[in-house]
């Protein structure tokens, strides 16, 4: 009987283990004024961060909306995105080894749909491209959505 009564004790244990690690998984993470973070290097591993930042409103075609961009590293930063969306400026300086967080006006044509993209530079090297918010349709107009719920 004590084995067995051990053994509901030790499941219990791991049961509540397991809930309280998907309930921390769960929690999103933030950089700097950015929710939606794209590309964060492993715990001691080297890399940058990438995260952004923008609304959940609709918003009418032609309508100008900022976009926030929040970058561990890297000189400049340009962004680009599909056919009927226009972003200024397209290109901003981060400054090198600066926390840089910078703010991009996007504007929507009727129609148009598809992903920002950032590419971080250095001169004409382009070293990252991390994926932005996809501007996806909804209803009589158009929202930021994040690159995997597209």
């Amino acid at each position: 009987m004590q084995g067995r009564t051990r053994w509901v004790g030790v499941a219990v244990m791991l049961v509540a283990v397991a809930v309280l690690g998907s309930a921390c998984s769960s929690t999103p993470k933030t950089y700097g004024p950015c929710h939606h973070v794209v590309a964060y290097p492993p715990p001691g591993g080297s890399g940058y961060v990438a995260a952004f930042d923008w609304d959940d409103d609709v918003h009418a075609y032609g309508e100008s909306v900022p976009f926030t961009a929040c970058l561990s590293s890297g000189p400049t930063a340009v962004a680009a995105g599909p056919p009927g969306v226009t972003i200024d400026p397209t290109e901003q300086p981060i400054g090198p080894g600066a926390f840089g967080v910078v703010t991009f006006t996007v504007t929507v044509t009727e129609g148009s749909a598809g992903q920002i993209r950032l590419l971080l530079q250095d001169g004409d090297a382009v070293w990252a491209q991390p994926p932005g918010p996809v501007i996806t349709p909804s209803g009589e107009g158009w929202r930021f959505t994040s690159p995997d719920q597209s």
